[in-house]
């Protein structure tokens, strides 16, 4: 009896030995039921390893550009996939884990799926006879060596993260801001965003800043917390101004100070109090001349405009619960970012468009000409595209339309008007 379970026992072992080893070539062949079970054994450590890989992109997507679970899963499928990044990285931190998670990426998805189909090596699939045939085995472990490589590639990401990413100030309101510290004072703090990006932020709105690795504290911790830091009225301006860009949600807007259609200097942020709908422009973005009213009036400067599209104030109505887009308390903002030669447009540019869309009959339409300073990647991301700017001047929701990315324009940025507008009431 000792000696029946002694070899069951040894049979056991061997059953397993021959589910996590691979036989040699000139072993005896492995029987079609382990062959079988071992098979579905690689299926389940691949899937598993997918799966690990999968969740510590959308963890790294979500700790370092703070996206969604459901952005992040995007993001993290498109380059475990091969496919690329879906969102803009905007930090630094952000930048870097992309690239490492990219690389790992690479390698680990092929290696991840030799593991899925490993097989004996001294085995081919069944022949149409029903039995295995012999093939010669590949020499050396060079997927084992390659899935090292990217896991060492991966793991080097957030190692050097947090010694490579941007200062991060931390205002008492809670908001967070990425970028270089510049200049520190007393009496303010100069952040640097990125080009020509300067935040000016006075010292006592700052609740702590971060100097990576390490925090460093403010002094005036006990200071209660202050206004809103002032903007320049469109009164003082002598000139147009770009305080930063771009802007993000949950933030303070950037109050910009550009000419309008009627060659007056106006300030953003003068519309403060009101819900302000602004729309990024470009004069030979199709969608934008469609938007506008091409389908009434005709397209500006010769330009195509988008099929099947109409008018956006015959789309507001039916979105914000039957608001018009003259409201008194909305403002409808056009920033124009590129002319139609690309370039930075002119007043004269904004004069014409809106004289030719018939904006200039509106006293809550705003058409504003942009400057050089706007011109850039972040602002071409956002045409065509919709940005949301409640009453404190915070900015609430985008859209990009290239994209698609953001707060879907019919079923969340439009029907958030009126809430916006129930906010202020209450």
């Amino acid at each position: 009896m000792s000696t029946q379970t002694n070899d069951q026992a040894r049979e056991k072992a061997k059953v397993r030995r021959s589910l996590l080893k691979l036989e040699r070539r000139t072993a005896p062949m492995l029987p079609r039921p382990l062959f079988y079970r071992r098979a579905a054994l690689s299926a389940g450590i691949g899937f598993g390893l997918l799966a690990l890989a999968l969740f510590a992109g959308m963890l790294g997507y979500r700790l370092t550009e703070h996206l969604s679970w459901l952005d992040s899963f995007v993001n993290a499928a498109m380059i475990l996939g091969g496919m690329g990044p879906v969102a803009t990285m905007e930090t630094s931190a952000g930048k870097l884990f992309a690239g490492c998670y990219a690389l790992f990426s690479g390698l680990a998805f092929i290696s991840i799926v030799g593991v899925i189909l490993v097989r004996p090596p001294g085995l081919s699939p069944v022949s149409p006879r029903g039995r295995f045939r012999r093939r010669k085995r590949l020499k050396g472990g060079l997927p084992v060596k390659i899935f090292r490589v990217a896991a060492l590639l991966f793991l080097t990401g957030p190692i050097a993260a947090p010694l490579l990413r941007a200062d991060e100030v931390i205002l008492k309101d809670g908001t967070r801001l990425e970028g270089k510290v510049t200049i520190e004072m007393e009496s303010k703090i100069v952040l640097n965003q990125g080009g020509n990006a300067l935040r000016v932020i006075p010292r006592e709105q700052v609740d702590s800043w971060h100097k990576c690795p390490w925090p460093v504290r403010t002094a005036g911790d006990d200071i209660a917390p202050s206004a809103p830091e002032p903007v320049t009225p469109a009164a003082t301006a002598t000139k147009p101004e770009v305080e930063f860009w771009p802007p993000r949600r949950g933030e303070r807007y950037p109050n910009l100070t550009l000419y309008d259609h009627r060659g007056q200097l106006v300030s953003l942020a003068s519309l403060r109090g009101k819900v302000i709908l602004l729309e990024p422009v470009g004069m030979t973005c199709e969608a934008c001349q469609s938007l506008s009213g091409a389908g009434k009036v005709g397209c500006f400067g010769h330009q195509p405009a988008q099929a099947g599209v109409d008018a956006l104030e015959d789309y507001f109505p039916r979105y914000t619960g039957g608001l018009s887009i003259s409201d008194p308390r909305i403002a409808y903002v056009q920033v124009l970012l590129y002319g139609l030669d690309l370039h930075a447009p002119s007043p004269a540019d904004a004069k014409a468009w809106a004289h030719h869309f018939k904006f200039d009959e509106r006293p809550n339409v705003y058409v504003l000409a942009g400057t050089p300073e706007l011109i850039g990647p972040a602002s071409f991301a956002m045409i065509p595209g919709f940005q949301l700017i409640d009453q404190n001047f915070v900015l609430r929701a985008w859209w990009h339309g290239e994209t698609g990315t953001g707060d879907d324009l019919w079923t969340k940025l439009l029907p958030m008007v009126p809430q916006l507008l129930e906010e202020t009431q209450r």
